[in-house]
């Protein structure tokens, strides 16, 4: 008795194949603009907290900008490693977190004491 050819979508041992696939990162034009928004915000924050050291002011708040500085471009580099769909949820929320913690640190004189 021969066996029927089964095709790629209906053969049962292909079926790990498809849902390693699905974890797999894709691109999509929301991903790309709210990465790209992220990353227009990161580089506004990063020259507003550098300014100030280039005007020759060194304040501990401004020392302490400097460190979130840091960490936006740490966050900018480790984009790199994001390669599946929940790796990028975390990292777009955790960079989204940043980005709000570094927009009220900046504006905000109370939070610094």
């Amino acid at each position: 008795m021969k066996h029927k050819k089964l095709s790629e979508e209906d053969d049962p041992r292909l079926g790990h194949i498809e849902h390693k696939d699905r974890k797999r990162f894709r691109w999509s034009v929301g991903k790309v603009f709210f990465v790209g928004s992220l990353y227009a915000i990161s580089f506004v924050l990063i020259i507003l907290a550098l300014y100030p050291v280039l005007q020759g002011d060194l304040d501990t708040k401004i020392v302490a900008n400097q460190l979130f500085t840091l960490l936006h471009v740490y966050y900018m580099i480790s984009f790199r490693a994001v390669k599946r769909d929940s790796q990028y949820y975390f990292w777009s929320g955790s960079y989204l977190v940043l980005d709000a913690s570094t927009f009220l640190f900046f504006f905000h004189d109370d939070i610094f004491l």
